[in-house]
């Protein structure tokens, strides 16, 4: 997340400095020429200003594992589990060595039946089917929205609309509606108007958040969070955020957020109390009741914490890593650090050489990391990967290929698909 970041605030600094952003920053952060930026893209990051929380009230309190705290709050050390015995995978490929272009393994079987929500060429949101090759419209939706993974399914608005500048920070401007497409769902639920919508730690909910008047600068004005059903039904108070704030996800019975104006910088935030529980930095990927974060440097390898038990786990695995959780939290799908010579992003210079990082996967519960061979690319070659309706089959997408992986398998199982569309993880703040 940090290149989305960096970029971000590189617009922000030009909007202080009476300037434009470039002109084409929200066509280059909607093209989110990598899964690797993990949760968030870009444009849609200002749009969605931030991404968003969620604590589950009924939760009880619990005792954290060892991190700084806030002083108003001390938790509870916990004993951190030992480091898992599983060597740290190394990439298939080295930088003296051309990486293929293609993903490697074996064939699909005939009749696979993958369901993908897609944006289709023709402007609708729909779900494509690899058995039939086909393609039937969600009612109700156009395409073009953006998307943001809720467990059970998916939350979509067109929040660009209102995206406008309001001196340093975007005002949110008038509340978007939001919808709800259930996994493999035709139809849809409203939600209800806010500025954004997120994951909650549960099936059936999400956190919808809103601002008190369309012109309020992001940057100084505390948003509103309201724990709702994906049919609008409010499950919770309205919770004031602290201001300058973005809202990740809810983590359990907490809120994750993004403090706007510090790189790195993410607190669990009890919004019962207001207090924070725990700081990180360097996230990585966000699940319904863990948080997986990096130290920070070469050498150092990345925690993931459940907040429900307060124990951590190491993943064996150095670098700078980003990842995606299932929705039940068990596995994290990971992908490993690139290696190129290219001085400029990608976009700019696409004849650069090097390497992404292969995929890997984490059992959060065994500690073990399992690599995914064949998942090694050029780095000028777009790889995407989510789980498929949140469960454990892993879905990778590069170029034209579409492949799968599940716990149990060696190999992926590839197929050249041409989709109708683009993934709504293209899309995905």
């Amino acid at each position: 997340m940090t290149d989305i970041e960096d970029r971000l605030r590189a617009a922000m600094h030009a909007a202080v400095d009476d300037e434009k952003p470039p002109g084409d920053l929200t066509a280059r952060v909607m093209r989110r020429h990598r899964r690797r930026n993990v949760l968030l893209t870009g444009a849609a990051t200002l749009a969605a200003v931030a991404i968003a929380v969620a604590a589950v009230i009924t939760l009880p309190r619990i005792a954290l594992g060892p991190g700084p705290a806030s002083s108003s709050h001390h938790s509870t050390p916990q004993p951190t589990s030992p480091a898992p015995t599983s060597p740290a995978p190394t990439p298939s490929s080295t930088p003296h060595k051309r990486a293929p272009a293609k993903l490697t393994g074996l064939p699909m079987p005939p009749g696979t039946n993958l369901r993908i929500l897609l944006n289709t060429r023709n402007g609708k949101t729909a779900w494509y089917s690899t058995a039939t090759r086909q393609t039937e419209p969600v009612a109700g939706l156009r395409g073009g929205y953006l998307y943001s993974r809720a467990e059970g399914g998916w939350t979509a608005a067109d929040w660009l609309i209102n995206l406008k500048h309001c001196g340093t920070y975007p005002c949110p401007g008038p509340p978007v509606q939001a919808y709800f497409i259930a996994d493999g769902s035709l139809a849809v639920t409203r939600i209800g108007a806010g500025f954004q919508v997120q994951a909650a730690d549960r099936a059936g909910a999400v956190w919808l958040v809103s601002y008190p008047r369309s012109t309020d600068n992001v940057g100084t004005t505390p948003a509103d969070a309201q724990l709702v059903s994906t049919s609008g039904r409010p499950l919770s108070p309205r919770y004031r955020l602290p201001a300058g704030y973005w809202l990740v996800r809810g983590v359990g019975s907490y809120l994750l957020l993004h403090y706007l104006s510090r790189s790195p910088g993410y607190e669990l935030w009890d919004p019962r109390t207001g207090r924070v529980v725990r700081r990180v930095d360097n996230l990585i990927a966000a699940g319904p009741n863990q948080i997986a974060w990096s130290p920070g440097c070469r050498t150092c390898q990345a925690q993931v914490l459940n907040v429900m038990t307060g124990k951590s786990v190491t993943i064996p695995v150095p670098g700078q890593l980003s990842g995606i959780f299932s929705d039940d939290g068990k596995l994290l799908a990971l992908q490993l650090p690139s290696h190129s010579n290219c001085h400029l992003s990608i976009a700019a210079n696409p004849n650069c050489s090097g390497t992404s990082g292969a995929l890997d996967v984490f059992d959060t519960q065994t500690g073990a990391v399992t690599m995914i061979p064949g998942t090694t690319l050029r780095i000028n070659v777009p790889e995407s990967f989510l789980w498929q309706d949140g469960g454990h089959q892993l879905l990778i997408r590069a170029g034209t290929q579409l492949a799968y992986w599940q716990p149990g398998d060696t190999r992926l199982r590839v197929a050249t698909i041409h989709l109708p569309g683009t993934l709504v993880t293209d899309w995905q703040y």
